[in-house]
């Protein structure tokens, strides 16, 4: 398992046992200050201002994001801060 120092964190890097699921992903990203910019199909494109580089995820509710395609969206979105689960939720 791997995780944190305290077992009731969740670190972006460094998930628990449960996965986190494509509406939980899209929420964190909209709590960060991303916005939808473009949206063709499933496939959407999340910005800010300030921020260069577009964040593509390809959305499909309320699946498990795959465990490496969820480090990439948050590292391409530059999200490394660790939450509690309690806030994930």
């Amino acid at each position: 398992m791997y995780g944190c120092e305290r077992s009731n964190q969740w670190c972006a890097y460094h998930p628990l046992e449960t996965e986190v699921k494509f509406n939980e992903l899209v929420r964190l990203l909209e709590q960060n200050g991303f916005e939808v910019v473009k949206e063709k199909g499933s496939i959407r494109y999340y910005g800010k201002p300030g921020w260069e580089k577009l964040v593509r995820v390809d959305y499909h509710g309320s699946r498990e994001v795959p465990t490496g395609t969820c480090h990439a969206i948050l590292k391409a979105a530059g999200i490394t801060a660790i939450r509690t689960l309690e806030e994930r939720r």
